[in-house]
C-alpha cells in the first residue's frame, strides 16, 4: 500500500510539473507575441508621428523662406522696377540679407536669368504649372560642383535683360541647411530619415546613402530577387496542393529555356506571353519581376487582360523596406 503512495504521488509531482512546464511555455508564447505585436504599434506610432513632424517642420520652412522671397518684392516691388544695375543690386542686397545663395528671374520660355550667386542648373518643366496653381515654386537645382540646391519661388513680372518680363522670381539655398533644419543628419538618431523626388532622386539624405538615387540602391539590393520570387511561390504551391494551383511554367529574361524548378520549365522569355496564352488554358498569371524588369509590367498586364487572364503581383523588395513603410509628398518633392 504505502509503495503505491509514493508511485502514486511521484507520478502526480510529475503530471503536475509537466503541465506546469506546457503552461509556462504557452505563457511565454503569448506573451513574445503579444511583445512583438506591442513593439510593431509603437513603432507605428512613433514612426507615424516622425513622419508628421518632418512633414510640418518642412512646410514651415518652405513657407518662411517663401515669404522671404515675398519679402524681397516688397522691397524692390516689380510693378515699379527698371531693368538696370540699380535693380539688380537691390534685389542682390535683398536676397543675401534673407541668407539666400542664389537669386534668379525666370521668364517663360524656362530661361534663367541670374541675379546673383553661381549658375544652377534647374528643370524648370513643371514650373508654370505650379506657378498656375498657387503662384509658388518648390524644386530642386544643382550648382557646378553637383551640390543639391532647394529652389523657391514667387510669382513676379520684374523686366530682364533681353527686354521681356520674367514669370517668377527665384531664390535658392543649400539643401544643408534643410538637412540641418529637420535634423536628419543627427548621429544619435537610430532612425535614417530620406527625402527623394518623383524620379528616386535624393533630395535630403542622412545615414549611409551613398547613391544619387534611391531607385538605384533598390535595384542593386533585388537583382536576381525575381528568381527567388519566383521559386519561393512554386515552393508554397507545390507544399500545399490543397490550393489547387498547378504551375505551368516559367517566362524569364535571365534564365535560359529548358531550366526547370521542382518540375517546373522556363518555357521561354516574356516576349512569349502573348504567344503562350492562345496556346494554353491558364487561369493566372503570377507576376514576380525584378525592378529593372517593371518597363514590362504595363504590357504584361495588357496581354493578360486581353486574354481574359487574371493577374497577381509578387513584390520582390519587401526585404528591403520596412513592414509598415510611411512616404510623403512634400510639395511636389
Amino acid at each position: 500500500m504505502g509503495k503505491n503512495i509514493k508511485v502514486f504521488l511521484r507520478n502526480s509531482f510529475i503530471c503536475v510539473i509537466s503541465v506546469c512546464i506546457v503552461v509556462f511555455i504557452y505563457l511565454l508564447f503569448i506573451m513574445a507575441k503579444s511583445t512583438e505585436s506591442t513593439i510593431d504599434e509603437i513603432s507605428e506610432i512613433y514612426m507615424s508621428e516622425m513622419n508628421v513632424q518632418i512633414r510640418q517642420k518642412f512646410s514651415s520652412i518652405v513657407g518662411l523662406r517663401l515669404d522671404q522671397v515675398e519679402g524681397i518684392m516688397m522691397r524692390q516691388s516689380p510693378d515699379t522696377a527698371e531693368y538696370g544695375e540699380g535693380m539688380i543690386e537691390e534685389l542682390g542686397i535683398n536676397g543675401q540679407v534673407r541668407g539666400f545663395d542664389f537669386l534668379g528671374l525666370y521668364s517663360g520660355q524656362g530661361e534663367i536669368e541670374t541675379v546673383f550667386g553661381d549658375e544652377i542648373n534647374i528643370d524648370t518643366g513643371n514650373f508654370q504649372e505650379s506657378l498656375a496653381q498657387d503662384g509658388n515654386i518648390v524644386a530642386m537645382g544643382t550648382d557646378a560642383d553637383g551640390g543639391r540646391i532647394l529652389i523657391l519661388g514667387k510669382k513676379a513680372a520684374y523686366p530682364m535683360a533681353d527686354g521681356g518680363k520674367s514669370l517668377a522670381l527665384l531664390a535658392g539655398i543649400p539643401m544643408d541647411y534643410l538637412k540641418e533644419a529637420l535634423f536628419l543628419d543627427s548621429s544619435d538618431t537610430l532612425v535614417y530619415s530620406h527625402v527623394i523626388n518623383v524620379d528616386g532622386n535624393y533630395v535630403i539624405r542622412s545615414g549611409d546613402a551613398y547613391r544619387e538615387s534611391y531607385y538605384e540602391r533598390i535595384l542593386a539590393e533585388t537583382e536576381g530577387h525575381h528568381t527567388e520570387a519566383a521559386e519561393a511561390y512554386i515552393d508554397r504551391l507545390t507544399d500545399n496542393p490543397q490550393w489547387g494551383y498547378v504551375a505551368c511554367g516559367i517566362l524569364d529574361d535571365h534564365i535560359p529555356a529548358g531550366t526547370t524548378y521542382k518540375g517546373v520549365k522556363v518555357l521561354g522569355r516574356l516576349g512569349n506571353l502573348e504567344v503562350i496564352l492562345p496556346e494554353n488554358s491558364l487561369d493566372e498569371i503570377a507576376i514576380s519581376l525584378s525592378l529593372q524588369d517593371y518597363d514590362h509590367l504595363e504590357d504584361i498586364v495588357s496581354i493578360c487582360e486581353k486574354s481574359g487572364v487574371h493577374t497577381k503581383f509578387i513584390p520582390d523588395y519587401n526585404s528591403l523596406i520596412p513592414s509598415k513603410p510611411y512616404t510623403e509628398d512634400l510639395m511636389g518633392l
